[in-house]
């Protein structure tokens, strides 16, 4: 059916270089990313995400988290399914999160949410 990605944002390396995403505050285990999302090609569109994304929430909580980050594409119209892997910007506000960061660069913004 599908799959989120969720750690503490420490452990995606990738995030910590990453220019556009990259946060001035230290990474410490309070700080939660949803960086990915898998949805079966099937099931796209039946409010799988947007399930995951409400799982991953009460997980981080569960773990101590006090704030959870997610990284949606902004498109304009329809985009490549390649390109929304991250979740986008409605799915994550549907679920109480706001824009933290908006990277001058690229179309990726970083949305919070406290838990």
């Amino acid at each position: 059916m599908g799959w989120a990605s969720l750690a503490p944002r420490r452990h995606f390396a990738r995030l910590l270089r990453s220019p556009a995403l990259k946060l001035d505050e230290p990474a410490d285990e309070t700080v939660w990313s949803v960086p990915c999302f898998f949805i079966a090609r099937d099931r796209r569109g039946t409010g799988v995400a947007s399930e995951l994304l409400a799982e991953a929430i009460k997980r981080a909580a569960r773990a101590g988290a006090k704030v959870l980050e997610g990284y949606p594409t902004q498109v304009d119209g329809r985009a490549p399914n390649a390109e929304l892997f991250t979740g986008t910007p409605s799915l994550f506000e549907k679920a109480g999160f706001t824009v933290h960061k908006r990277p001058a660069s690229g179309r990726r913004l970083v949305v919070r949410r406290a838990l």
